[in-house]
């Protein structure tokens, strides 16, 4: 992308149409949920409309300031609390930079601001990625959204001369990101090595059997559901099918390998640890992201540690909405947690009241039986102005907890825009 002085390609993190649905809908609605706009429409625009904010009149705040964990430094560098689409996170260790998530994308259309202004708020927040790019070694995308990743034409910064780890392409993954993930391997060696083609890291594919993750989450199966019970049977049932027919995906199309080029490494994240130094980067198995058999796939969640200091980094766990998880985060009991909550800007829409629950009573659960010194709780719930209106419970929980849980437009000691617009 350049300086984003010209073009720059805006796209909704999760796919956009009018009432912000699923990428995978979107996606067939809209071919991809992306457009182009011209960065001086969006000069003219400025200037013949009565902004209510733009960046320069919200971030007047140090937002450059790591939370710090012994030797360990973390930096919120972007989230949907400053007005764009993204969990962007810098961690710094003596052994290593690392940069997670580096990406950004625009608001829903019913976020509270005018179009223009959503803009803004994307490059100022694109810009805050490809900075931190920069001074990163390592990157780490843990999904193909792309409020967590964009492609190498847009910001070349984020794979030029790093080692990257990101999801597998080729399994626990659904049809979109699929997609996404062979147009990012298309774009990386039209920069880094042209004589490469996509054939050359292609294979056949090397497992077909895949396990039903949801035997694994021993305590989603023993909850009790109430009058829910049923509906919920039913619905387990019929997004499993849909699951075995992704499958069928990556039982019969080409594998992608990993590759070296020049000075950047692709490498597919697996269960197990990377260690650098003192520093020690865990990764577990993919995750669902949101609810049970969710449609939007699978995230790769993190925990990164140096001497005996622990950051924990949820990615896309929507509350996290599935027991198991919480319990995971509660028995890793990190010293700081970066965790997303439920999507509350589609409540009644694609998010219902039980799900709902779950996701306040498992992130509850983490603020009362975890030990952290700091929680960035931001993502999907900061789109909208009443978040902590549906999620009152849970703010009741760390009001009587007297833990420290922050939006990161808090941590910067800056009210969350979508309470101020």
């Amino acid at each position: 992308m350049g300086s984003l002085s010209s073009i720059i390609k805006i796209r909704g993190g999760e796919g956009l149409c009018a009432l912000c649905l699923l990428c995978v809908l979107c996606e067939k609605k809209m071919g991809g949920g992306w457009w182009q706009i011209s960065l001086d429409k969006v000069n003219r625009l400025n200037t013949i409309q009565k902004s209510k904010m733009l960046p320069e009149d919200y971030l007047k705040t140090d937002i450059n300031k790591p939370i710090e964990i012994g030797e360990m430094k973390i930096l919120p560098v972007w989230f949907d609390s400053m007005g764009a689409k993204s969990m962007c996170t810098y961690v710094q260790t003596p052994d290593i930079n690392i940069l997670i998530d580096p990406a950004a994308a625009i608001m829903q259309p019913s976020y509270p601001l005018k179009e223009n202004e959503k803009e803004a708020f994307l490059i100022k927040a694109l810009d805050r990625v490809r900075e931190y790019s920069k001074k990163a070694d390592i990157i780490i995308i843990t999904h193909y959204h792309y409020d967590h990743h964009r492609v190498p034409s847009e910001l070349p910064e984020t794979y030029i001369d790093k080692q990257l780890y990101i999801k597998d392409p080729n399994k626990w993954i659904n049809f979109s990101q699929w997609e996404r993930v062979r147009l990012l391997y298309e774009e990386l060696l039209s920069i880094l090595d042209k004589d490469l083609k996509m054939k050359d890291l292609e294979r056949e594919p090397e497992e077909t059997d895949f396990k039903d993750p949801f035997t694994e989450l021993t305590i989603l199966q023993k909850k009790d559901f109430g009058d829910y019970k049923k509906r919920h049977s039913e619905l387990i049932g019929k997004w499993k099918h849909k699951m075995l027919e992704t499958s069928k995906i990556w039982k019969t199309r080409k594998w992608l390998t990993e590759f070296s080029a020049k000075e950047t490494s692709i490498n597919f994240i697996k269960e197990g640890v990377v260690n650098v130094g003192e520093t020690r980067i865990v990764f577990q198995k993919p995750f669902f992201h949101g609810i049970e058999y969710a449609k939007t796939g699978w995230v790769e969640p993190v925990v990164i540690s140096h001497n005996n200091n622990k950051f924990l980094f949820s990615s896309d766990l929507q509350g996290p909405t599935i027991e198991d998880y919480a319990q995971w985060i509660i028995s890793e009991d990190p010293d700081v947690i970066i965790l997303d909550g439920p999507a509350t800007y589609l409540f009644g829409y694609m998010l219902n009241r039980v799900n709902l629950n779950r996701s306040i009573e498992n992130a509850s659960r983490i603020v009362r039986e975890c030990n952290f010194e700091i929680m960035i709780y931001d993502h999907h719930c900061l789109r909208e102005r009443r978040f902590r209106e549906r999620l009152k419970p849970f703010y009741e929980t760390v009001k009587e907890s007297k833990k420290n849980v922050l939006t990161a437009a808090e941590w910067f000691k800056l009210k969350p825009l979508a309470e101020i617009i």
